[in-house]
């Protein structure tokens, strides 16, 4: 790691709210960045991260607080005037102008640096070209933009905020969709930088990275931050490991490895044995991504008739990436997915939803305007067999009779988890052989949780298997015979589930430490 910078505060951000409606996505947020530091800022997914990062920079107004850059109030400032005071921003998602070669998009961004260096073409142009030097892609200068691989579109995209002569500079996930390799690259880079002089606040979800290069790490969750400490200080806190593991495993975390209890956990597991072996569905070295944007590399899984199996892993692993591969949303680019002997690696959405594999998608993605059975009944566009259809809609009811209670009312009138139950229910109306779950807690009371994991129990044993991707790892492996860890796109680890529980790579795959 670097040294903490020279303690003197650059940026102080005090009780930061930002709200859209009444929801605040950031609440209260106190934070200081020191000059020279390396400042990282993680949380799961909806921490209000890149909303802090937006009401900093300028492109949202904070609600309420105040943010001081060296003394100077802007919190009230444009977008644009912030950036001559010397403050860069990343965004998650590389947008370069495709037609323009890396020295012009670059040029685009010198022609107005900070505190009021204003150049000419030829000057922003030298600039651009000793930045791109210092990024590593002086040997792509004058290639257009599109021809760039990922990891050279993410150091564009770095080049861009540095031309601007920023002291202050915000990465939002600069290295999403990077290889291993290629992690370990930009990881040293972003060390350069920051020797060279430019205070680095980084957003990541890639754990090793961010532990490895940050002097300090903030973590933000549900909008508050929640910790503030050295690397191995953040890690070490238990609210922290509840925030990516959920609480229960962080609790269990505290206990298991001392003697009396170890043998004590391996009796948690609820899930009844599988009563089959024969293997559903096989996925073999499969690839995938967005775009030119890789997201999976070489995964490979095996779910067999009658179990389910949890998929778990950090936030930026993939899990959702895999699920939408298995259902054809996402294409694979290699690999292949056999599912009941029959290979569907090129199928189409709707071939995949007839072979039987259905997807539950994360965040319900109910119609809000349609009433619960409406909603119920969109599970049943490609089958014909209506009479069949008035049977499994009854057994939809028997299984979640708060469905039947509001089948008449609209769908956005529903408690969270009643809308997760009619997600739930407008998949079993599919018919599913495999029935694909994304983040089943996403927003629910544990209490809530429970119930639902336990209907996933129900469902299972009356013959449908469940891939269950859950970000509460203790609740998830309870409910499972096996399961998977992922990390950074690439299968790490699996086995029966009791076993997963107990290992501490598990907490390692999260936390990066």
């Amino acid at each position: 790691m670097n040294g903490a910078g020279n303690g003197t505060p650059l940026l102080d951000a005090r009780g930061i709210t930002k709200r859209f409606g009444g929801l605040a996505a950031v609440a209260s947020v106190d934070l200081t960045i020191r000059e020279g530091e390396i400042l990282g800022v993680i949380g799961p997914n909806g921490a209000g991260k890149t909303t802090f990062v937006n009401c900093i920079t300028g492109l949202d107004k904070p609600t309420s607080g105040t943010i001081r850059f060296r003394g100077k109030d802007i919190t009230r400032m444009p977008s644009h005037a912030i950036g001559r005071l010397g403050i860069s921003r990343t965004f998650q998602v590389v947008r370069p102008l495709t037609h323009l070669t890396v020295r012009d998009n670059v040029a685009m961004g010198a022609m107005f640096g900070a505190r009021g260096k204003e150049r000419t073409v030829s000057q922003a142009r030298d600039r651009a070209e000793e930045v791109l030097h210092r990024v590593g892609l002086e040997h792509r200068i004058d290639h257009a933009a599109a021809d760039l691989t990922i990891s050279e579109l993410k150091r564009l995209e770095l080049a861009r905020a540095l031309a601007t002569d920023a002291a202050l500079l915000f990465l939002d996930e600069v290295m999403a969709g990077l290889n291993s390799t290629e992690i370990v690259g930009a990881m040293e880079l972003l060390r350069r930088i920051n020797r060279g002089g430019v205070t680095l606040f980084v957003i990541e979800h890639v754990m090793k990275a961010i532990m490895g290069i940050s002097d300090r790490v903030v973590v933000l969750h549900d909008g508050k931050k929640i910790a503030e400490g050295t690397p191995q200080e953040v890690v070490d806190r238990p609210e922290v490991a509840a925030a990516y593991l959920g609480e229960r495993f962080a609790r269990r975390a505290q206990v298991v490895g001392k003697p009396e209890r170890v043998k004590v956990q391996g009796t948690l597991v609820k899930a009844a044995p599988p009563v089959v072996e024969e293997p559903l569905l096989e996925v073999r070295a499969l690839s995938s991504g967005y775009g030119e944007v890789p997201v999976l590399w070489d995964v490979s899984l095996e779910i067999r008739k009658g179990e389910v199996v949890a998929l778990v892993g950090a936030n930026g692993a993939g899990k959702t990436t895999l699920l939408c591969t298995l259902s054809q949303l996402v294409k694979p680019r290699s690999g292949s997915i056999s599912f009941a002997g029959r290979d569907l690696t090129r199928a189409r959405p709707e071939e995949i939803v007839r072979a039987g594999i259905v997807q539950v998608p994360q965040g319900r993605r109910l119609f809000a305007g349609l009433t619960v059975k409406e909603n119920l009944l969109q599970g049943v566009y490609l089958r014909r067999d209506r009479r069949q259809i008035e049977e499994d809609l009854e057994s939809v009811f028997e299984l979640l009779p708060r469905l039947e209670e509001r089948a008449n009312q609209l769908a956005g009138r529903l408690s969270g988890g009643e809308q997760q139950m009619c997600a739930l229910g407008r998949g079993l109306m599919s018919r599913p052989r495999l029935l694909l779950i994304d983040e089943l807690s996403l927003g629910l009371a544990p209490l809530v949780v429970d119930h639902l994991l336990d209907l996933i129990s129900r469902i299972n044993q009356r013959g449908t298997a469940v891939l269950l991707v859950e970000q509460d790892v203790q609740a998830a492996l309870e409910h499972a015979h096996r399961g998977y860890v992922l990390e950074t796109g690439r299968m790490v680890q699996s086995g029966p589930a009791a076993e997963l529980l107990d290992d501490p790579r598990i907490r390692r795959a999260y936390l990066g430490m």
